[in-house]
């Protein structure tokens, strides 16, 4: 998959609204899944056990914990910075940034109509310039 179809989906999840969370997130898993190997190291096949990442992430999304279930999607050695304004203000919005920093790294940032979404964003782009989506 081209590195543009990461990009396609990080701009769908900013234009959701929040009755398509889960079903963004559930694509979002699948496609990293399939074409990042990075991401396929732990995004195992879904079990109902809690002993993989792919299960926890099946459980959030049942539980509807969609910001649970984004924080997965977030590339390893990155932190997250989630901001929620009130609803009449602006957009939540949601960075990840690498943990270490050094010259050339960047910070992520994307809005969504909720955390969740601005989070799939965020971690997509970031996975996207990192290489993770070839």
């Amino acid at each position: 998959m081209a590195e543009i179809d990461l990009e396609a989906l990080a701009v769908r999840a900013v234009q959701a609204d929040p009755t398509m969370q889960g079903a963004l997130l559930e694509e979002a898993w699948e496609v990293l899944a399939e074409h990042s190997a990075e991401f396929r190291r732990f995004a195992v096949s879904p079990s109902r056990r809690f002993d993989n990442k792919a299960a926890k992430f099946c459980a959030a999304l049942e539980a509807m914990a969609f910001e649970s279930a984004a924080m997965m999607l977030v590339p390893e050695r990155a932190w997250v910075r989630l901001d929620q304004w009130p609803s009449d203000f602006c957009a939540p919005v949601a960075s990840v940034m690498p943990i270490v920093k050094e010259e050339g790294n960047q910070i992520y940032t994307a809005t969504g109509s909720t955390l969740a979404l601005a989070l799939t964003a965020a971690a997509l782009r970031a996975r996207l310039m990192e290489g993770e989506g070839e």
